[in-house]
């Protein structure tokens, strides 16, 4: 499905065609929410189905901020300088001189804004321990060479392109959109009338088990150790 695909379920499902009711600001914000919801589940079987990943260069520091004006790669903040934000940090790979990762880097949640040790890390590769703080990642030692994030990135879905024939994406988890939708109706009822839609409240679990079930099953299937009979 595109966004204006789920926009028409959604408009099908809450049977509002007067704007009086819900505006079209407010549909968009809906669909939004529950796009982000809906993602969440994802995430919550399959962590790293939307995983991207980023190169950054550390100069012989100890810190570099992914929101920073001054940073040459900027994740967060108000001016990204990449195509997406970052939502949730995975894996922090350390790269080789062919921009190979030869080693991933343990987190820590002791490197505050006032600890750093030179003597943390791992002892026997000589690797730097890392910890977020803010927008700013910090490592257990000083630095030269580059990194590589393996972040989930956040929606750049534009619901406000829901004519038909604006064709905007979504994801590629195409036969599980209509839960945006119900997600949305969902949260519409419980809104106007203060109280739980049993029978929607019901679709949307039914939905969500079913994709549960295929995330936990897995897309690519030789990864998982799960053969199929043919």
């Amino acid at each position: 499905m595109f966004v204006e695909n789920v926009r028409a379920y959604f408009d099908l499902l809450i049977d509002e065609p007067d704007v009086t009711y819900i505006t079209v600001a407010q549909r968009q914000a809906a669909l939004a929410i529950a796009e982000e919801n809906y993602r969440q589940a994802i995430i919550a079987v399959e962590e790293k189905a939307y995983a991207i990943e980023q190169d950054i260069a550390f100069t012989g520091t100890q810190e570099y901020d992914l929101g920073g004006a001054v940073s040459a790669v900027r994740l967060l903040g108000p001016s990204i300088t990449v195509a997406e934000r970052l939502f949730k940090l995975h894996r922090v790979g350390l790269l080789d001189d062919d921009g190979n990762v030869k080693a991933y880097l343990d987190a820590s949640n002791v490197l505050d804004d006032t600890t750093y040790s030179r003597d943390w890390g791992d002892t026997i590769y000589n690797l730097p321990l890392y910890s977020m703080l803010g927008t700013v990642m910090r490592l257990s030692n000083p630095y030269t060479g580059s990194l590589r994030l393996v972040y989930t990135p956040a929606s750049s879905t534009n619901w406000s392109r829901d004519t038909v024939g604006d064709n905007e994406f979504i994801d590629d988890f195409d036969p599980f959109h209509k839960i945006i939708a119900l997600l949305a109706a969902r949260d519409y009822y419980t809104t106007r009338d203060a109280a739980t839609h049993q029978r929607l409240e019901a679709q949307v679990q039914i939905e969500l088990d079913r994709m549960a079930s295929y995330l936990g099953a897995g897309r690519f299937m030789e990864m998982t150790g799960v053969k199929e009979k043919w």
